[in-house]
């Protein structure tokens, strides 16, 4: 061991608890707690806010309850300690505070809410010193491992230091003035978004209409039981990869190896009947079983992460998501099939639990910067209308589907159940909603004995 390398080794700094003041954070939380009137707390919130946000706070269950105060804000709730129990505990959230006890002594931190605002400031300021150990120590560890270009480990120090404010509050990336963004946002109207920002869609006259799926958007393909979406879902998704993008896949309904038996069928052209566990060898010709053998090669290239877990909820879609930005980059589009069979948090209406889903899912793409695409089972009549094109009103538990949606795509195969059907071997998607411009019909070719869509010619 060098003397470099030991005097690393013994550094009593990393040792040392992060910047914190535990009492100005009592103090903040208790000056809301203790206004003179709903309105007086919602004023000072915002003001807290725009110093602190939750995450600014050091103590997990100031996060916890600076965030809860939030949500009741945005209902128009008031803030005082009744209410913000009441919430902890509906939430399962009020023995991880400390629960009544625990907001009773916040109230007695501070004796008037004049002050509150200053503790605020001094919990931003801390927020922003441990911000700057945490920037200081990854410029260290980039001093010491040395690896790559000087000049591009100066430029990455640069930009870590340029995250750091230095006026005492937290950046916030989410808050821009729309003078300085304006320069960028004329970049792209010029030249367009950067090369694998969007999703490509795999229907060229879909694509034509809607363009890529943009990152902070929940889109939505809707369509009976038996119309295919799971194969519409796994065309978006071969498609996204093979141009670059890494997928996080959630099969609520299929386990990860029928979701292999229908990439493998698609992406090689092999009938879904051939590939039987067993008799392969048997069923292919010596053409598939070539493209067969060689599907190694072609999966291998393709940044697709399989979740075929039974209870997947918001919270384990949200874990899913952090290993994989832990483990080499997040995904740029999460898709999952399919609504009705994710767990959901309790209400006393499936369509206020659909609801606490959709909303839930809106947030997770905009604060991660992904695309999330979701299906969801329609009404069952809906197939007995002429083309048995879906409607949005059959989004069958709740109108948050549509409402929280920036795209709703809805499908039908009509000769699925019907092979004399006029339409027999076609497929048809309807933009029903678009808030980025078109809607209006495409007409597809439905292969489904090779589990795939695919353009008309």
């Amino acid at each position: 061991m060098n003397q470099r390398t030991a005097v690393c080794d013994t550094n009593p700094e990393t040792d040392r608890e992060p910047p914190n003041d535990i009492v100005a954070e009592q103090a903040t939380l208790g000056g809301l707690l203790i206004a003179r009137s709903p309105r007086e707390a919602h004023d000072l919130l915002a003001e807290v806010l725009e110093l602190a946000p939750p995450e600014a706070f050091y103590r997990p269950a100031h996060q916890i309850i600076l965030g809860t105060m939030v949500r009741l804000a945005d209902r128009g709730a008031p803030l005082d300690a009744i209410a913000l129990n009441k919430e902890l505990l509906a939430a399962g959230q009020a023995a991880v505070v400390g629960g009544a006890p625990y907001l009773h002594t916040l109230t007695q931190a501070i004796p008037t809410v004049a002050n509150t605002t200053y503790y605020a400031k001094i919990v931003a300021d801390h927020a922003v010193l441990r911000r700057l150990v945490e920037v200081g120590t990854r410029i260290t560890q980039l001093g010491y491992t040395g690896q790559g270009d000087i000049a591009d480990l100066v430029e990455i120090a640069r930009n870590a230091v340029n995250t750091i404010t230095v006026d005492g509050s937290t950046n916030d990336p989410d808050t821009t003035l729309l003078a300085d963004d304006y320069p960028a946002f004329l970049d792209e109207m010029e030249h367009g978004l950067d090369q694998g920002t969007g999703i490509p869609l795999p229907y060229a006259d879909l694509q034509d209409m809607v363009g890529d799926l943009m990152p902070g958007q929940l889109v939505t393909f809707g369509g009976a039981p038996g119309q295919g979406k799971t194969s519409l879902a796994l065309d978006l998704t071969r498609h996204a990869a093979r141009h670059g993008r890494r997928v996080l896949f959630h099969s609520l309904e299929m386990t990860r190896r029928e979701v292999q038996t229908r990439i493998l069928s698609a992406e090689q052209r092999i009938p879904m009947e051939k590939l039987v566990p067993g008799k392969v060898m048997d069923l292919l010709n010596d053409d598939e079983m070539r493209r067969f053998l060689s599907h190694a090669e072609t999966i291998s290239d393709l940044d697709i992460t399989v979740d075929d877990s039974a209870n997947v909820g918001l919270s384990r879609i949200k874990a899913q998501i952090g290993r994989l930005e832990r483990n080499g980059g997040a995904p740029h589009l999460v898709v999952i099939d399919y609504l009705q069979l994710m767990e959901k948090p309790a209400a006393d209406r499936e369509d206020l639990r659909i609801k606490e889903v959709t909303n839930g899912l809106k947030r997770l793409a905009k604060e991660k910067n992904l695309t999330i695409v979701l299906l969801s089972q329609v009404r069952r009549a809906a197939v007995e209308r002429e083309n048995g094109v879906p409607l949005l009103s059959d989004f069958a538990d709740s109108a948050s589907v549509e409402r929280d949606s920036n795209l709703c795509i809805m499908l039908s195969t009509p000769g699925k159940h019907d092979p004399d059907h006029p339409r027999a071997g076609e497929a048809i998607l309807s933009v029903a909603k678009n808030r980025g411009g078109k809607t209006g019909r495409v007409d597809l070719s439905a292969q489904l004995h090779l589990a795939q869509f695919a353009n008309l010619a």
